[in-house]
C-alpha cells in the first residue's frame, strides 16, 4: 500500500466486498482470490512488475494475489484520476467504464459499498487505539 500510496482501509474493503475474505473465492466471471482478480489481468501485472506467476494457481497465494490487485488498483486510479473511478473500473474492467456516460457520473453500489466498509474500518480502528 505505501509503495502506490493505496489507503490500507481501501484494499480491505475491496476484499471484504469481492471475496469476504476468502482466498479461494472464485466468481462467476473467473475472477480468483481475495481481491478477485481476473487470470489475464493477473498475468498482465505479474509480467508488467516482474512478480512470479504460475497462472491461475498463483491468484489463490493470498500475498501475490493481494499485491497483484493492489498494483491494479493503483493502476486504474491513475488511469482514471479518482479512487472512486478506480473502484468502478475495478468492478466493471476498465474497458466498459471508459465507454460508459454514467458509470463516472453517478457512482455504482459497489462504489458506495467499498467506501461505507472503509468507513466502518477506519472509524473502528479510532475505537480500538482510544481503548488502547
Amino acid at each position: 500500500c505505501n509503495i502506490y500510496e493505496i489507503d490500507p482501509f481501501i484494499v480491505l474493503a475491496v476484499i471484504q466486498t469481492e471475496s469476504n475474505f476468502t482466498p479461494k473465492a472464485v466468481s462467476s466471471r473467473g475472477a480468483i482470490g481475495l481481491m478477485q482478480v481476473m487470470p489475464t489481468t493477473g498475468e498482465y501485472v505479474a509480467k508488467d512488475r516482474g512478480i512470479s506467476y504460475n497462472g491461475r494457481n498463483s491468484l489463490y497465494d493470498p500475498f501475490v494475489n493481494v499485491k497483484l490487485g493492489i498494483h491494479y488498483l493503483s493502476f486504474l486510479q491513475d488511469k482514471f484520476d479518482t479512487m472512486e473511478n478506480a473502484l468502478a473500473a475495478y468492478n466493471y474492467g476498465p474497458s466498459k467504464f471508459a465507454k460508459s456516460k454514467t458509470l463516472s457520473k453517478n457512482p455504482p453500489k459497489y462504489v458506495k459499498k467499498v467506501l461505507n466498509f472503509k468507513s466502518f474500518l477506519e472509524e473502528e480502528s479510532i475505537l480500538l487505539a482510544k481503548r488502547s
